[in-house]
């Protein structure tokens, strides 16, 4: 076996680890962590099966491996940025609604004030 895996073995659990003692001190939801579960073991399991990664990357046309594992880390990376986007924009739209419904409160209260100060002028006058 080569070092590259052995590293690569290691580091996967290192980070495994590390993931759970994030849920425990829950830094980290049951989601975020199905998904680094799954990459660590696929990256893991390239580590230790190195020529069933060389059969599927050269299923899907590439020549490693971890040729493949990189492609679809990045794919998979755009996905999220994509996601990130959407859920950027959701609370830019949630931000405007809410600055608009703060002004709006503030011109009506504004109002209010002046109302009831130019009520009080005039019983004074009177």
């Amino acid at each position: 076996m080569h070092p590259i895996y052995i590293i690569t073995i290691i580091l996967g659990i290192a980070v495994l680890i590390n993931l759970f003692i994030k849920i425990k001190d829950k830094k980290l939801i049951i989601n975020e962590l199905i998904f680094w579960i799954l990459i660590l073991a696929a990256l893991i399991l390239i580590s230790v099966f190195p020529d069933f990664a060389v059969k599927t990357a050269h299923f899907f046309g590439f020549k490693t491996g971890f040729d493949f594992f990189i492609a679809l880390s990045i794919l998979v990376i755009f996905l999220f940025l994509y996601n990130i986007y959407k859920k950027i924009r959701l609370l830019e739209e949630k931000l405007t609604k809410l600055n608009e419904n703060i002004a709006i409160r503030q011109s009506l209260e504004n109002i209010n004030k002046s109302e009831l100060k130019n009520s009080e002028e005039g019983k004074i006058n009177k």
